[in-house]
C-alpha cells in the first residue's frame, strides 16, 4: 500500500497556494474567518463514497445545535467533488473524511490538499475509515494535520455527536482567537499611526518658530549644513543673509511685547514674499532673521538683499498709537575658500549685520 505523507506540523505553512490569501503570520485566511464569524450555521462536509455513511451521519447529528447555531451538512461522494466544494466555499467548520475512496489513500490526499494547497488551517478535520489496516492510526495521526482519527465501527451515535461537538467548539475557539488577534492588530496599527503622526508633529514643532511659523534656529542650522555639504560636492556657491530689525527694541519698550510680536510676524511675511521659492527664510530668535540662498553667488545674494531691503522699507506696521516704519540691517556672505565650515559662513553674515548697523 502507498501512503501520501502530509507535511508534519512543524513544516505547516511553508507551502502556500499562490492565490490562497493567507495571513502570513498565522496561515489562516482572514477573509474566510471574517465571513465565518457572520455565518448563521456551522458547516460540516461529509466526504465518503458510501451513501449509507452519509445517511447515518445525518441521523446521528439530527437536531445538533451548538452555541445557538444549527449544523448544516454537505455531502461529497469523491475527493474530486470535495475539492470543488471547498474551492467554492471555505466556510466549513468541520470535514469528516473517509480514507479509502477512489484510491487507498484518497482521503489523506484530500487532507494534504486542504491544509497545504488551499491553506485552510482553521477547518477541523476528522478522518474516518472502515479499513483501519489500510492507514494505520499511529502513522496518520503522526504525519497528517488532522484533529481526530476514528474507525467507523467505533462511531456510535453518542460518540459521533461528542466528536462533532468538540471539533466545532475547537473551530469556534480558533475564530475567537483569530478575531481577537485581528482586533488587537487593528488597534496596534491605529495606535502606531497615531504615534507616527504625533512624532511628525513634534518634529515639526521642534523645527518651527512658534511665533512666525518660520523655520527656527535649529532648522536653519540643519539646512545650512546640508547646503554647505552640497556646495562641497558640486562646487556651486551658497549665500546667506543675516537680517536684524532696526529700532525694534523701541517698539517693545514703548508699545509692549504684543506690538513687538505683531511687527515680527509682519516682517516675517514680507521677508518670505521678497525672496525666491528656493530660498529659505528662518527666524533665529528675537528680531534676528536668516535667509539661505542655495546655488547663489555673491552678486545674486546682494541683488536679493537689495530687493528685501526695498520691500521692507515700504512697510508701515501699526504699533499701538504709532507705527514701525520698516527698516532692517542686512549682512550678506558667500562661501569662500578661506571658510572651513558653515559656521564660518554664518559668522561672516553676522559681521555684515554689525557693519550695516554702524553704517
Amino acid at each position: 500500500m502507498k501512503l501520501i505523507r502530509s507535511k508534519t506540523k512543524k513544516n505547516i505553512g511553508k507551502k502556500k497556494s499562490p492565490d490562497s490569501g493567507n495571513d502570513p503570520a498565522t496561515g489562516i485566511r482572514t477573509m474566510d474567518i471574517e465571513g465565518a464569524v457572520d455565518q448563521k450555521t456551522w458547516k460540516m462536509l461529509i466526504v465518503d463514497d458510501e451513501p449509507d455513511v452519509h445517511e447515518i451521519t445525518r441521523i446521528a447529528l439530527k437536531g445538533f445545535r451548538f452555541d445557538g447555531k444549527r449544523l448544516e451538512l454537505t455531502s461529497a461522494y469523491s475527493v474530486g467533488e470535495a475539492k470543488q466544494i471547498l474551492k467554492n466555499d471555505q466556510g466549513f467548520s468541520v470535514a469528516m473524511i473517509d480514507v479509502v475512496m477512489e484510491t487507498e489513500e484518497a482521503g489523506l490526499d484530500l487532507v494534504r490538499f486542504i491544509r497545504e494547497e488551499m491553506g485552510l488551517w482553521h477547518i477541523r478535520l476528522i478522518v474516518r475509515t472502515g479499513q483501519p489496516g489500510k492507514a494505520p492510526e499511529r502513522y496518520v495521526i503522526d504525519n497528517f494535520d488532522i484533529d481526530d482519527y476514528k474507525e467507523k465501527t467505533d462511531l456510535t451515535t453518542l460518540k459521533m455527536y461528542t466528536m462533532s461537538r468538540n471539533a466545532i467548539k475547537s473551530y469556534r475557539d480558533i475564530l475567537t482567537i483569530e478575531g481577537n488577534r485581528a482586533e488587537l492588530e487593528k488597534k496596534v496599527k491605529e495606535r502606531t499611526r497615531e504615534l507616527e503622526k504625533t512624532n511628525e508633529e513634534l518634529i515639526e514643532i521642534s523645527l518651527t518658530d512658534a511665533l512666525t511659523s518660520l523655520p527656527n534656529r535649529r532648522n536653519a542650522m540643519q539646512q545650512l549644513k546640508k547646503h554647505w555639504e552640497e556646495s562641497n560636492r558640486t562646487g556651486k556657491p551658497v549665500t546667506v543673509m543675516m537680517i536684524d530689525a532696526d529700532h525694534f527694541k523701541q517698539v517693545n519698550d514703548t508699545h509692549g511685547h504684543d506690538a513687538g510680536d505683531h511687527v515680527l510676524c509682519e516682517l516675517a511675511k514680507e521677508l518670505q514674499h521678497s525672496v525666491r521659492t528656493d530660498d529659505l527664510t528662518c527666524r533665529l530668535g528675537g528680531d534676528e532673521f536668516f535667509i539661505i540662498c542655495p546655488r547663489t553667488d555673491e552678486a545674486g545674494g546682494l541683488n536679493i538683499a537689495q530687493i528685501v531691503g526695498k520691500n521692507v522699507s515700504a512697510m508701515k506696521v501699526k504699533t499701538g498709537n504709532g507705527y514701525w516704519h520698516g527698516s532692517v540691517s542686512i549682512g550678506v556672505a558667500t562661501r569662500s575658500p578661506t571658510m572651513k565650515n558653515y559656521e564660518d559662513l554664518m559668522k561672516a553674515a553676522d559681521s555684515g549685520v554689525y557693519a550695516a548697523k554702524k553704517a
